[in-house]
């Protein structure tokens, strides 16, 4: 049908506009950061906005580019923390607030807010 040829041309755009902007994105804030990682990758990925994988490989979701500016950066700070700690322990959170500036709890709700399937 026509409304998925629609939905999928607007995935695709999606894609593009990740490719161009989030691998430079997490480069600077991991550089800000101090902090290291692998390759990045985009995926349409509906299941979550990113992942961190045991190797620091980073895996975005194009989905991300509907979100706000700051909660595309706070997704990758949180993405970072995890070449750090491999899990949601209380020292990865903590870490994560840190760099935030306090605000880990109020970004969270605020990504909640939002779906990889408001398209």
């Amino acid at each position: 049908p026509r409304d998925e040829a629609t939905r999928r041309a607007r995935i695709e755009a999606l894609r593009h506009e990740a490719k161009e902007v989030l691998p430079e994105r997490v480069a600077a804030i991991a550089d800000r950061l101090g902090m290291r990682y692998g390759r990045v990758t985009i995926r349409a990925s509906r299941s979550k906005w990113a992942s961190c994988s045991a190797r620091n490989d980073l895996s975005l979701s194009v989905f991300m580019m509907l979100l706000p500016e700051h909660l595309r950066d706070f997704v990758i700070v949180h993405e970072l923390c995890h070449t750090v700690h491999k899990n949601h322990s209380r020292e990865f959170h903590a870490l994560v607030d840190s760099l935030v500036g306090g605000r880990e709890k109020e970004l969270t709700r605020e990504l909640r807010r939002h779906s990889t399937y408001d398209l």
